[in-house]
């Protein structure tokens, strides 16, 4: 993310409309591994979808075979809805 997003999402502050949040997606969560895929957010303007942050998700496999998916992914809002309070991100891997 870029650097202004990166201090809201360390301040645990809500990100800006435009924000984008991209994770690498590895095998086993193995990093020194090249990345199978790799999963995205994008804060979009109020009204996109208010009940769930306003986020747009996108999640693209490289393997075992090429895939994308953008949108409202039913999968990552139900995952992400567990942190609502947190603009529906993760942060608990940061130290």
């Amino acid at each position: 993310m870029n650097p202004e997003a990166f201090a809201d999402f360390l301040a645990k502050r809500p990100l800006a409309v435009g924000s984008i949040v991209i994770k690498e997606k590895h095998p086993a969560a193995q990093a020194e591994k090249p990345p199978q895929g790799y999963t995205m957010m994008i804060k979009r303007e109020p009204g996109y979808d208010p009940g769930h942050g306003d986020w747009e998700y996108a999640d693209v496999r490289l393997e075992p075979e090429k895939k994308v998916a953008r949108g409202k992914i039913a999968s990552c809002i139900a995952c992400h809805d567990g942190k609502k309070n947190d603009d529906y991100l993760f942060r608990d891997y940061l130290k």
